[in-house]
């Protein structure tokens, strides 16, 4: 199949996504698999050889989010609908930790196989060892507060402030270091901006996740349907490149 059927492909399937999830009352596991996971297995056979390093270092931005995630919980910042009544840590639905795997997997792999030239690469860098470092101590500090200080979790708006520091900050350096990423990761995002949006408003027609706290800078409605400004602009518009940015410096070679 060429490139450009393959581009077809995709987006066409968020299109299904959409029908089938709403026409089954799909659950929250069936939605991320009908929206992330079957693009994302897509992917992995078109450019299987690209597979290990990009589940690496997906595998290892899960743990981070995993951890980001307790604060998201512990805040009210959002809540998602598990179809399962055990929850990780007692709160965390475990639908998040597929969904945080494929957040960073899908994008990365859409990536490397229709913008990237180099096949054969490094499959573990000094900067990986640095960044996982990092996330792991992160990590484990975040687990520690929540465990014996959870009053330091308690962070005002923190959906704005997570945005900021570990998205807005990373893709501007990124761009601004390397500008002819910039046109790249725009022709990414847009694509993901359409995944995401449509994703965003079935899940939330469907109640798979909800926005408890009012910590948030406003509101967004479509379709009679509120989302919080911040979940524009982190998850929806600039999640997935902001993955690439993290990606390109830790992992791969800023091409």
């Amino acid at each position: 199949m060429s490139r450009h059927k393959q581009f077809l492909v995709l987006y066409f399937l968020p299109l299904l996504a959409v029908i089938f999830s709403l026409v089954t009352h799909a659950n929250t596991l069936a939605s991320l698999l009908l929206f992330w996971g079957i693009p994302s297995l897509l992917l992995t056979a078109w450019a299987w050889k690209r597979v290990p390093k990009v589940a690496l270092f997906a595998a290892v931005g899960t743990v981070f989010l995993i951890s980001i995630n307790i604060i998201f919980y512990v805040t009210h910042q959002w809540y998602v609908i598990s179809m399962s009544s055990y929850r990780l840590f007692g709160f965390m639905a475990w639908e998040d930790i597929p969904y945080f795997f494929l957040w960073v997997y899908f994008p990365i792999i859409f990536w490397e196989h229709f913008y990237e030239r180099q096949v054969h690469e490094r499959l573990w860098t000094k900067k990986m060892t640095r960044l996982a470092c990092a996330f792991f101590l992160s990590s484990f500090a975040i687990l520690a507060a929540w465990t014996w200080m959870p009053d330091l979790l308690q962070i005002p708006y923190f959906y704005f402030v997570g945005t900021v520091l570990l998205i807005v900050i990373p893709l501007a350096l990124e761009v601004i270091s390397h500008p002819r990423m910039g046109l790249k990761f725009l022709r990414v995002g847009l694509y993901f901006a359409y995944v995401g949006i449509l994703y965003e408003l079935t899940a939330l027609k469907l109640g798979q996740w909800i926005f408890p706290s009012d910590k948030f800078f406003g509101w967004i409605e479509i379709v009679g349907l509120r989302f919080p400004i911040e979940e524009l602009f982190a998850w929806i518009l600039l999640g997935a490149v902001a993955i690439l940015s993290w990606y390109e410096y830790f992992d791969d070679d800023n091409r």
